[in-house]
Parts: structure tokens; C-alpha cells; sequence
């Protein structure tokens, strides 16, 4: 499916022309190449690809993701050739070739951050137009990475719940149909080596770990042995925002996270009361859009990793130990881990958890609830958008809650649109008290306090947003923590007799001198976007303070 004509003419964000001066400052930074009709630039694969501006011919964009050739679009003279994997370091996601002879502009691919750093007229342009594209693509028959698992299979949803998160294209496909059972028959793969990940007619993975997936997309790599000025622990948006002030301020910053960009924030579907976006923004376009912004910086960004033990040296640098069995050596860290949702205590729900029982409300989940009933339980505004968002796919939204207002709970332009939206039923008073299922949920039992009534209730999915615990379980005892595991921080830690520094710790300084908490993970702190965006350059005015009289 070829990108509509009118995309190239209408959509400048999408595809920049530079000529003239930009092109002159393009040519100062790159070096002339050509490539003969038929010719790859770029073949889909291919990680560390080169960025090209094309200043004679034609190149075509070519989907192979169907296992055909499909032409996807065409660029011109004044266009630039990749997208947002020229700073990702990812594999490129189509094959690029010359449709007739072209003259280009090559941008070596170890140049690209600082190209778009040290020349912005022209940067800038390039970063919305990647985002821009991705966004198009989306709306093609480009499939990307091909995920063939059961509806039902934890597994299956983690692989998605993962690519999502890491903005990687993939589509699902669900062997419970008989046509994609065929395919599969047709291979013969057996239950066991589901799930199974294909890339047009190639076959990548079976039954894979989210290590493997994240070496071969590019996400998980060798830490390096240099000495970091900070390590940033969680990529929500405090830990993102972190990462942006300290790269774009000099810092050498490395940031892990235990799936990918986003926290807690990459589950709202809708973010509609952060400054600048009056129309709103999904957590993930959020989460994308630091991240990207991070990398251009320079960043160095490592996922799945989870953390094993913090240590400080007799010299007073900070080695963090990862569960790859490597180690980071750093000046100071910052953690910024945030919250997880609360799980309910009931007999079988955790075997469920992936299965129709879920603590996230993105596209990832919503489509395997279409047109079928589902029940969300909590008041916040998490609950509120997560009903708003699965309204659009599902037959009909219950939203449960165990109080009798949830204006009480819930901003009042979400409280306004949640109890007008026809799908949506607010149940007050009424609890969830038992689930039904083996391989996936089928029903749960619900009580209604006010009518001292139970009822049984088919669902396609159970969505919890009960509050958040913070995810700080991994820390050293040393770090010291309220008794709800939130981490104490600047004030709190200088009452503490755990501070023995012959000084009053930094703002955001934990009982441990050098390392930082920001965000939803901190206590005291107030459970907004905004906020944890601003405590993560916070910790980075505390790093450099820390850095400048103390090391």
C-alpha cells in the first residue's frame, strides 16, 4: 500500500524538502556518493544504517514485511532518506533502493547525533519528520515484526507489551483463527515454540526470551566499561526527563529499565493535562518522543535490564551490578524506578495476569476485548482514561468502585466525559470478590455494598488501576524508606542518622551521598507527568552540585 501522493505534498513534517543553504550545510557535513538503478542504500536489517539526502533521481521505499515486495513511497531530490532507527541504532524496517540513478548526501550513521545537534534549522525538521513517518507507516498494510501466539498466552503479551513500548512495528497474530493456524501448520511449529516471531517469509525466533528480542532489535547492549557521570535507573517520565537535561547538559549518562520507555505513564492511553498538548498525547508517544530526544543527546539507553545490588567503592564511585552479569561504574545515580499498580489479593487472579487480567489499557490489550464487555476497577484518572480508551473497542465498559463519588478521585473534565459516555457504566459501592478461568479469565463475581447483592459477569478483561506501590524492592537497606517503601530524599535524609556527609545533602539526595531519587518513587512527591518530568532535571541541577564541590 503506497503512502498516499498527497502525504509528499500535504505532510512537510513528514517529508522535509532541503535545498539551498540546508543542502550547502549538508554537503559541509557529509560526503557524495551514487548508487546505480536497482541498487540498495539501505537494506532492511540492517542496524547503524547510513542517512542519505538525495540531491538527483528517485529512491523508493520498499515494505518486505508481507513477505512481498510492496512499495511503500518515493523520495525526491531535497528528501532525506531513514527514519527514527538512524538514531536508535535499530535495524532498519524496509529495504531502500534506487529506482533510477541517484546522487545523494551520505551522513555516516556515527555522526548522525552530533549532525543533528550541531546543525538544528535542519535537526529539527528531521526529528518531527521521524516521528511523523512512524506515524504514517502505522496507517499502511506494514506489518513489521509478525507475532503468532494464542489470545490468551502471557507470553504473547509480553512480547507485544515490549515492542509497543520500544516503538518497534509488529503486528499480532492470533493462531485461535483458523486461516493463521494454517500458517502455522503449514510450518509445523508446535504449541511449545509459540511464540513464534516472523519478518516477512523469515523466521527469527521461536518461543523467545525479551533478552533475545531486545540483542536483536538493538535495545540490549554491551554496557560500556567507561566511568559514567550518572546512571539513571527507570525510563518513566522522570527518569526520560532526567536523561534529557544531563546528556543535553554534558553529563556521560547511561539509562536501564526493566522493559522499556514509559513507567507507569507508558499505560495511560490518554495524557491530557500536561502542559503543551491541549489536545492530549498517549504515555507511549510521550515516552517516545523523550527517549528520541535523549538519544539525539546522547544517551546510551539498555533494556530489558533489572538491577541487581548497588555498591559504593572505597573511592566513592558507585558500581551497579545488572542481572546480564555486567557492572556500570558511575559517579552518582539517579533512581527514578516510580510505581507499579497495586495487585488485588484474590484466589487465582496473579495466574491470570496477561490472560484477561491486565494493569495496563493500551492498544496492546484493547484489541483483544473487541466488541466484547470489560470491567475497570479503580477511581483515579488512570481508571478514567483506561475507560475512556476501551470504550472505543469494547461492547461495554463497568467501571467498579468501592466509594460513592468518583468526582472525588477524578479530574473534573475526565469525571464530565466518563459519566457521559454511553458505554461506560459507574458502578458504585461494588468490588470484584472472585475470577473465573483456567487458561484466561471468563467471569468474575462482583458485589454491590449497596444493594447487598452478588452477581456472576462474563468479561473479556479485568483492568486494575488501584493505586500505586513504588518499585523500589531491589535497593540496599542503606537507602533509607518511609514504611511504605518510598524513598526518603534532601530534608527527610538530613533528620536521619544515617547521614554521616559533614554537610546538608542535596535536594533530592538519598541517605547514600551521590545517589538521587526523582519521580513517583520519591516520598512526598505529587503524582503528576509534569512533576516527575521536572524532578528528573531536578536531580540533574543536584547531580552537578554534587559533582562540582563534593567529587
Amino acid at each position: 500500500m503506497l503512502f498516499p501522493a498527497e502525504y509528499v505534498v500535504s505532510d512537510p513534517e513528514a517529508f522535509p524538502v532541503f535545498l539551498g543553504a540546508d543542502l550547502a550545510s549538508v554537503f559541509e557535513a557529509g560526503e557524495a556518493c551514487q548508487f546505480a538503478p536497482g541498487e540498495l542504500l539501505i537494506e532492511a536489517g540492517t542496524r547503524h544504517y547510513d542517512c542519505y539526502f538525495v540531491t538527483e533521481g528517485t529512491v523508493q521505499v520498499v515494505d518486505i514485511s508481507t513477505g512481498r515486495d510492496v512499495e511503500v513511497m518515493r523520495h525526491v531530490r531535497g528528501h532525506f532518506v531513514g527514519d527514527l532507527d538512524l538514531l536508535t541504532g535499530r535495524p532498519g524496517v524496509v529495504n531502500i533502493v534506487a529506482l533510477t540513478a541517484v546522487k545523494a548526501i551520505r551522513i555516516p550513521s556515527d555522526k548522525i547525533r552530533s549532525f543533528l545537534v550541531h546543525y538544528p534549522t535542519i535537526g529539527d525538521r528531521m526529528m518531527t519528520a521521524f516521528l511523523r513517518r512512524r506515524e504514517l507507516l502505522d496507517k499502511t498494510s506494514f506489518e513489521g515484526v509478525r507475532v503468532y501466539g494464542h489470545k490468551d498466552c502471557e507470553k504473547t503479551m509480553q512480547i507485544q507489551e515490549f515492542f509497543y513500548r520500544n516503538g518497534v512495528p509488529h503486528t499480532w497474530k492470533n493462531i485461535d483463527i483458523l486461516a493463521e493456524r494454517q500458517r502455522l501448520d503449514a510450518l509445523q511449529i508446535s504449541c511449545s515454540e509459540l511464540p513464534l516471531l516472523m519478518y516477512g517469509p523469515h523466521e527469527i525466533y521461536r518461543n523467545p526470551t525479551l533478552p533475545e528480542l531486545a540483542r536483536h532489535i538493538g535495545i540490549q547492549r554491551e554496557v560500556r566499561k567507561d566511568l559514567y557521570d550518572t546512571v539513571i535507573i527507570g525510563s518513566g517520565p522522570s527518569g526520560l526527563g532526567a536523561a534529557v537535561y544531563a546528556s543535553s547538559e554534558g553529563l556521560s549518562t547511561l539509562v536501564v529499565d526493566t522493559i522499556g520507555p514509559g513507567g507507569q505513564a507508558g499505560s495511560s492511553s490518554k495524557i491530557e493535562n500536561y502542559a503543551g498538548f491541549p489536545a492530549g498525547l498517549s504515555g507511549r508517544d510521550l515516552a517516545i518522543r523523550t527517549y528520541l530526544q535523549a538519544l539525539k543527546f546522547g544517551t546510551d539507553f539498555i533494556a530489558p535490564v533489572s538491577v541487581l545490588s548497588i555498591r559504593r567503592t572505597e573511592n566513592g564511585m558507585y558500581q551497579i551490578d545488572f542481572c546480564t552479569g555486567e557492572t556500570a561504574c558511575t559517579k552518582t545515580v539517579i533512581i527514578s524506578t516510580g510505581i507499579s499498580y497495586r495487585k488485588l489479593k484474590l484466589d487465582g487472579i496473579q495466574t491470570l495476569r496477561g490472560s484477561g487480567v491486565f494493569y495496563n489499557a493500551t492498544q496492546v490489550e484493547a484489541i483483544l476485548c473487541q466488541s466484547m464487555p470489560v470491567h475497570v476497577i479503580g477511581a483515579g484518572n488512570s481508571a478514567g482514561q483506561a475507560a475512556m480508551y476501551l470504550s472505543t473497542f469494547a461492547s461495554e465498559v463497568n467501571l467498579l468502585i468501592r466509594g460513592d463519588d468518583i468526582a472525588k478521585s477524578m479530574s473534573d473534565y475526565l469525571c464530565s466525559r466518563v459519566l457521559a459516555n454511553p458505554r461506560i457504566t459507574v458502578r458504585y459501592k461494588t468490588e470484584m470478590e472472585a475470577v473465573e478461568g483456567a487458561a484466561s479469565i471468563e467471569a468474575i463475581h462482583v458485589i454491590d455494598k449497596a444493594a447487598a447483592m452478588r452477581t456472576r459477569e462474563e468479561t473479556a478483561g479485568v483492568f486494575i488501576f488501584i493505586g500505586g506501590s513504588p518499585c523500589t524492592d531491589f535497593l540496599p537497606a542503606g537507602v533509607a524508606r518511609d514504611e511504605k517503601g518510598f524513598i526518603y530524599t534532601g530534608v527527610d535524609v538530613a533528620q536521619l542518622d544515617e547521614w554521616a556527609e559533614n554537610r546538608l545533602p542535596c535536594a533530592l539526595e538519598t541517605s547514600w551521598p551521590g545517589v538521587f531519587a526523582s519521580g513517583d518513587c520519591r516520598a512526598r512527591t505529587t503524582k503528576r507527568v509534569a512533576f516527575a518530568i521536572g524532578d528528573g532535571a531536578l536531580a540533574v541541577t543536584c547531580v552537578h552540585e554534587y559533582l562540582g564541590s563534593y567529587i
